[in-house]
């Protein structure tokens, strides 16, 4: 209220306008919809008028009540004429108003206090409470809300606060609680131009916050734009010199840019705004997500993603449908703008102007206006990408999309697919509009062309130079399974693209890359880059870091990463790469389960992670410390798994038994403070007996001298430390052990000689530890007793070691057998060395490591816990920008933070090995000219020699002379071109293509010139040796049969005298033409190999004399009695060839392969390596001989399968092609995941498929490589 004295002239004015109002014979309302009809304004909207009508209403009725007094501004000037015309100019002269306004006024700046007072309240033009309700405003969500975004300021004496946000979101809510509340210390001018008696034009913001602006001299006001920087900056001036600041709340500044953006030379809000605020002014301004005018300069703060506050959404907002409504009443039917909404509608992805004119086929500049100016209210940008829009309420493309009609969206849906058509032709250039490359699913509902779309090479690289390898994974991954599975075709160029694009990554981002993009709403690819982790034991705690944030953060997903960290485990015991991870990882892995597990619901705890942490107990790798926290999470589910490995280890050794002593004390705690009945109640007793009887036993031996003192000591001091007490435990047997520990310890210190051999050695690399837990122990079970003996310990361990020192510091006042500061600083140095040390110690205190914080759902911009274990690193500045809510402002950091696409050479290096077979597989199938383009992507000369090679043997195969010529004459060249560096397997696999194409006299020079390599390397001179001739023999056999015969038979001879010789003979054989009928010595010589006695005791020989029994009985002595090779002990290669050449059904070869032999397990990329051997096989697949083979085996070693001599040799000699048994066996390695194994195989069964893999590769490398 305006202070109450001198209010005559006042008052009186406000009779002379209620007897106007009076004599129009309208009421406040109406009135104020006649002036406002009067204004004639075209191309208003109906909520507009709507708006404007109440604003001027509220106005009105002030003036009436004399709270108020009419300023002299030509708005206020055309309703007072408008209010004369309507009451009739004879009622009130307009002289007698002029001269009442003119004393009103003067009467109103002599209350404030004279000359400079003068200026209006902030409320008297912020939404009335009628507008926006107060107690939305005083909610304490909205409150918390409001304080968060004035926070931002402390610590600035100056800044620019952009808070974004869609239609109806909260945004005047926000900024009318601003106003309503002002902070202490600020003077706050507003403009609301919704609720303002004009409209959202610049010349009205002058004039309503001019008239706020806490000037001294009134008239010094704005009268215009170019007035308006100086009055501010004035106004911020004399703010100061009170001691205060000054805030402008400036609402709606979308509507003003459209306004400016709608007419040129229109002057901006935002363009009056400073550059370069003063010290004192703060500004908040409000509005959609829309581009700024052009007169705001590039360095302005509100360009800057630092300024912008993306509002977080109401309750309910994301449902309610009356602003999506309001929205679409103003899209009148025909227009360009209801045109570009039902694009946006129907695509229901974010579109660039470049992509809607794209498929709207109107002018750039057309688009530009709609979108920028009046028309585009209902649009905003996306909040991802700056230069895309989308609908402003998540309602709108709904509502849109029932008002367009099917047909509207079949018309759209035809433009998007002309637009894929278009642009595929032109095989996805750099200029591609983006919406093109959006997951597939928005751009077609046809399934079928999702998956083509999905798998184009071309869109793929497109997709990974504008938007990086994890997307294009992600993409993948929106497929459907079953849209995938449809065809072996379709799921081995699924495969071969995951392969290719995770050849991009490096290992993976970091946990705190994973949390931050969680945290800031960006889960799909914190998933997919967590997935897309090579190594599994890495991979499962990636994937578990990014579910638990999604479980702290209530969102889904969480469960299926669980899954899936659960399945890399799996896969990770049965190699036995967890087992060989060593205890870190193994106990990383089990803190990142228990954080899932605490994050998720603990009424419905996670199956994954429970599984999981029962994996994880069953690895030898896993510490005691992680097991006993992994014990106790299980809680009341699995106590019999964990209890049962707690048995298995009891019976091991000195360190398993420890580690069973740990799991017990843990299930027995859990037992005992867990809520359950009262039977689960009881097994605390029994976990602890166990632990009893573990010491008790392990004193008996060390009194029968079964046992060692040191290890006895070991374990009793940790019974007595598990027993001293806590739930569930006895602290009376824990004192008596750990006595008869003390006993035997000062006796094994005291007499050193009276030690065994193991004590000894016990003694001098391990009894620190022993020392530290037993001192451990005693302070458990006795804190307040002093230990008599502890500096003779100290002494005789001759320890010089902090270890103890730290065990002393924790007990005060026992030992003091050096200074104060010698003991300090010999911790310090051992805390840096000790990796083991659990604890940390200081002066007189024992501090244990706290838990993690409890978990709790987040709200949006709080500060979220994204350091990873090793500190905040480079993303200290998201933790920053979120806790201020500058959610784009994070992004942006983050994005030049995370790790760029990088080629990971280890996956390149399998790729590389791969191209040969591809090159073969475009020989047969027609598509030689592919193999050039292929030989460009390896980085050097050498990794060339094979792809040369291979594609020189497949044209020799089909009687290509001149392509085998021209391409082993390439091989030769890339061989030289290596300078030295090409060892003898490389030299001999040019000879054989140098052969295979009838060049004999060149394959003999690259042989000879192979030995010269070899030099003094005796296992290559022994390669050249045995081999050379060998393959320029399989040369022979593709270009003169008959010589290729006569070789075989002058040199079976030598090959009969060599130790082992029946897989070499068997090679020989297969140099035969036509049926392969060998010679009289050759035939000689297998049957003396295969009927020698101990040909069963050389694996490789074995298996190789039960293929030639099944393949070629009659140069097998006894061949058709029993069953030979079936109870061989060979590994799954051999069983996997058996079965073949017995032809065994696909299911009778899958579980040869699979068959558990006692005492042996076999890893999975071996049994992989095992069906891909037996489908090469079904498939007919042309094997060459092999290069290198295993060496002769040397004293106590065992020659292991040769895969690529037993693949020839079956399908050299069997007839036992089953292309649909192949497939069967590919689809197989597919599904379960086997990529090395699979895409091998697969240009090969299927060789249609090779063009497409060829591409693929040269989509994906070329970029980055050439």
């Amino acid at each position: 209220m305006l202070p109450q004295e001198r209010r005559e002239k006042r008052e009186h004015l406000a009779s002379m306008l209620k007897v106007l109002r009076d004599a129009s014979g309208r009421s406040t309302r109406g009135l104020a919809a006649e002036v406002v009809s009067r204004a004639g304004k075209d191309g208003r909207s109906a909520e507009d008028t709507r708006r404007e009508v109440k604003s001027l209403a509220g106005t009105l009725a002030r003036w009436f009540a004399g709270t108020s007094v009419p300023q002299d501004t030509a708005p206020t000037q055309h309703v007072l004429t408008s209010l004369l015309e309507l009451a009739g100019r004879e009622v009130v002269p307009e002289a007698a108003l002029r001269a009442a306004l003119i004393e009103a006024r003067a009467e109103g700046a002599a209350a404030k206090g004279g000359r400079g007072t003068g200026w209006d309240r902030p409320l008297d033009h912020a939404p009335s409470a009628a507008d926006v309700r107060e107690e939305l405003t005083d909610a304490p969500e909205h409150r918390a809300l409001r304080n968060r975004l004035l926070a931002t300021f402390p610590g600035r004496n100056s800044g620019y606060l952009y808070v974004q946000g869609g239609l109806g979101g909260g945004k005047t809510t926000l900024l009318a609680g601003i106003v309503r509340t002002a902070p202490r210390g600020m003077d706050v001018a507003c403009f609301f131009p919704s609720y303002a008696a004009s409209s959202h034009d610049t010349g009205s913001f002058v004039d309503i916050v001019g008239r706020q602006l806490p000037l001294v001299d009134t008239r010094r006001r704005p009268t215009d734009a170019l007035t308006f920087r100086h009055a501010l900056l004035e106004a911020v001036e004399q703010s100061k010199k009170r001691g205060r600041t000054l805030l402008l709340v400036i609402d709606g500044i979308d509507l003003n840019s459209a306004w400016a953006h709608s007419a040129a030379r229109r002057p901006s809000i935002a363009g009056l705004l400073p550059r370069r605020p003063p010290a004192g002014l703060y500004v908040v301004v409000a509005g959609r997500r829309t581009p700024l005018p052009a007169d705001v300069p590039a360095t302005h703060p509100l360009r800057d993603p630092a300024s912008r506050w993306s509002l977080p959404p109401r309750p309910g907002y994301e449902t309610d449908p009356a602003p999506a409504r309001a929205a679409t009443e103003q899209l009148r039917p025909g227009t360009n703008a209801r045109l570009v909404a039902e694009v946006l509608a129907t695509v229901d992805t974010p579109l660039s102007v470049h992509d809607i004119v794209e498929l709207t086929d109107l002018p750039s500049e057309e688009i530009e206006r709609v979108v920028s100016g009046p028309e585009g209210h209902s649009l905003m940008l996306d909040e991802h990408r700056d230069d895309r829009y989308v609908l402003a309420h998540p309602q709108l493309p709904v509502l849109v999309r029932e008002a367009a009609g099917e047909a509207t969206g079949l018309r759209v849906r035809a433009a998007v697919a002309a637009s894929v058509a278009r642009w595929r032709k032109r095989v996805w250039p750099a200029d591609t509009p983006r919406f093109l490359l959006e997951p597939v699913g928005r751009l077609t509902a046809d399934p079928a062309e999702a998956v083509r779309l999905a798998l184009d090479p071309w869109r793929q690289a497109a997709l990974v130079k504008r938007r990086g390898a994890v997307t294009a994974l992600s993409q993948l991954d929106a497929l459907r399974r079953y849209e995938v599975e449809a065809s072996v075709e379709t799921l081995g160029l699924t495969t071969a693209s995951y392969t290719l694009l995770r050849c991009r990554l490096g290992d993976g981002a970091s946990p705190e890359a994973l949390r931050a993009l969680v945290a800031l709403g960006d889960t799909e690819r914190a998933a997919q880059w967590a997935r897309a982790t090579g190594d599994l034991v890495n991979g499962a705690a990636l994937c578990l870091v990014v579910a638990t944030e999604l479980a702290r953060s209530g969102q889904p997903g969480g469960e299926g990463l669980a899954a899936e960290a659960y399945a890399r485990t799996a896969q990770a015991l049965r190699d036995g790469s967890l087992d060989a991870s060593g205890p870190e990882r193994a106990e990383a892995l089990v803190t990142r389960t228990l954080e899932f597990l605490a994050a998720s619901d603990p009424e419905d705890p996670s199956p994954s992670a429970r599984g999981l942490l029962a994996q994880i107990l069953s690895s030898d790798a896993v510490g005691a410390e992680a097991r006993e926290r992994a014990a106790a999470a299980f809680g009341g589910w699995g106590v019999d798994a964990v209890h049962q490995q707690a048995a298995r280890l009891a019976r091991g050794g000195h360190e398993e038994r420890c580690a069973a002593v740990g799991l017990w004390a843990a299930l027995a705690r859990a037992e005992a403070i867990g809520e359950g009945t009262v039977a689960r109640a009881r097994r605390a007793p029994e976990f602890r007996g166990h632990i009893i009887a573990l010491c008790q036993e392990q004193l008996d031996l060390r009194r029968a001298g079964l046992a060692d003192t040191f290890p006895t000591v070991d374990l009793l001091s940790l019974g007595a430390r598990v027993l001293s007490g806590g739930p569930g435990m006895k602290a009376g047997k824990a004192s008596e052990f750990l006595y008869r520990a003390h006993e035997l310890l000062m006796s094994a210190l005291r007499h050193p000689d009276t030690l065994s051999l193991g004590d000894r050695g016990y003694l001098r690399l391990e009894v620190r530890e022993t020392i530290a837990r037993h001192f451990e122990a005693l302070e458990a079970v006795h804190p307040d007793r002093a230990l008599a003996d502890a500096d003779e310990i100290l002494h005789l361990s001759t320890l010089h070691d902090s270890v103890l020192g730290r065990a002393a510091l924790s007990a005060p006042n026992t030992v003091r057998t050096e200074g104060e500061a010698t003991i300090r600083a010999r911790r310090l140095a051992a805390e840096k060395r000790d990796r083991k040390a659990k604890r940390e110690y200081a002066d007189g205190v024992a501090h244990k490591r706290l838990p993690p914080p409890a978990s709790r759902l987040r709200p949006l911009g709080e500060r979220a816990s994204i350091e990873g274990d090793g500190g905040t690193g480079v993303f200290s500045g998201v933790h920053d920008a979120l806790s201020a809510g500058f959610v784009e402002h994070a992004r942006t950091l983050l994005e030049e933070a995370l790790p760029a696409d990088v080629l990971h050479a280890g996956r390149l290096t399998a790729v590389y090995k791969r191209l040969p077979g591809l090159a073969t597989a475009l020989v047969r199938c027609g598509q030689s000219d592919m193999v050039g383009r292929l030989a460009a992507l390896p980085p050097s000369a050498l990794p060339r020699v094979p792809l040369f090679a291979a594609a020189s043997v497949a044209h020799a195969r089909a009687k290509g002379w001149e392509a085998a010529a021209a391409l082993a004459r390439q091989a030769a060249g890339c061989a030289e071109e290596a300078e030295g560096v090409a060892g003898a397997s490389t030299m001999l696999d040019v000879a054989r293509a140098l052969a295979c194409a009838g060049l004999d006299e060149a394959a003999v020079a690259v042989a000879e010139s192979a030995r010269g390599r070899a030099g003094e390397k005796l296992t290559e001179r022994s390669l050249v040796r045995r081999r050379g001739a060998l393959l320029r023999a399989e040369g022979l056999a593709y270009t003169r049969p008959e010589a290729a015969a006569e070789f075989v038979e002058g040199h079976a001879g030598a090959v009969a005298r060599q130790r082992n010789p029946l897989p070499d003979l068997a090679e020989l054989l297969l140099l035969l033409p036509g049926p392969r009928r060998p010679g009289p010595e050759l035939r000689k010589a297998l049957l003396r190999a295969c009927g020698q006695p101990g040909v069963s005791r050389d694996p490789g020989s074995a298996v190789v004399r039960a293929l030639l029994a099944r393949l070629a009985p009659e140069l097998v002595p006894d061949a058709g009695r029993g069953a030979l090779g079936a109870d061989l002990h060979v590994g799954p290669v051999a069983r996997a060839l058996l079965a073949v050449a017995e032809r065994k059904s696909v299911a009778g070869v899958v579980a040869a392969v699979r068959e558990e032999r006692p005492g042996r397990r076999s890893r999975p990329e071996r049994s992989a390596e095992a069906l891909a051997a037996a489908a090469r096989c079904l498939g007919g697949v042309p094997t060459p001989l092999p290069v290198v083979v295993a060496p002769p085996p040397g004293p106590g070693e065992r020659k292991p399968e040769e895969t690529g001599r037993l693949v020839a040799l079956v399908c050299g000699l069997g007839r036992v092609a089953d292309p649909e048994g192949a497939v069967r066996l590919l689809r197989l390695l597919l599904e379960e995941g086997q990529t090395d194994a699979a895409l091998g195989l697969l240009p090969h069964l299927l060789p249609e498929t090779a063009p497409a893999l060829a591409d693929l590769h040269l989509a994906h490398l070329p970029p980055v490589l050439c």
